[in-house]
């Protein structure tokens, strides 16, 4: 799949397969409908909000996160939503946006609670409170 040749190209310093990812996402013409795209997009762009994280690309990440974001809400899928959200906060904490950042933070642990993955759950909270440098559920209380 395009996604797997994405994450060993990045491996590499490699942006083929990840710009192509990209623009099938941004382009609605591109963009082709299956009885399987309302499960595989989330997960496509969840997929490719972390390769541009791993690069750097942050604005991109944002574009892509809140793609993802609007599209998994649209079609009522939590599946990657929770790295959705992730990817945005960190993202906005590296371009100095911590209003937003703390606020993206919260909707992901809250959406892992929703979710009753507690595997997800510890898992972003170690990333952020590794991120913000505090313990990220003081985030849920303010």
């Amino acid at each position: 799949s395009l996604q797997l040749i994405a994450e060993i190209e990045i491996k590499n310093d490699v942006d083929i397969a990840l710009l192509k990812l990209i623009d099938i996402l941004s382009n609605v013409k591109m963009m082709y409908t299956s009885s399987e795209s309302n499960t595989i997009l989330p997960c496509v762009y969840s997929n490719v909000a972390i390769f541009l994280l791993r690069r750097h690309r942050f604005e991109d990440c944002l574009k892509v996160s809140k793609k993802g974001i609007e599209y998994s809400i649209e079609h009522f899928d939590m599946s990657g939503l929770a790295h959705l959200y992730y990817c945005k906060s960190n993202s906005s904490l590296r371009l100095g946006l911590i209003n937003d950042s703390e606020e993206y933070a919260k909707l992901c642990l809250m959406t892992s609670l929703v979710k009753n993955n507690s595997y997800e759950l510890e898992m972003f909270k170690k990333a952020l409170t590794k991120d913000f440098g505090f313990d990220a559920l003081k985030l849920l209380k303010g």
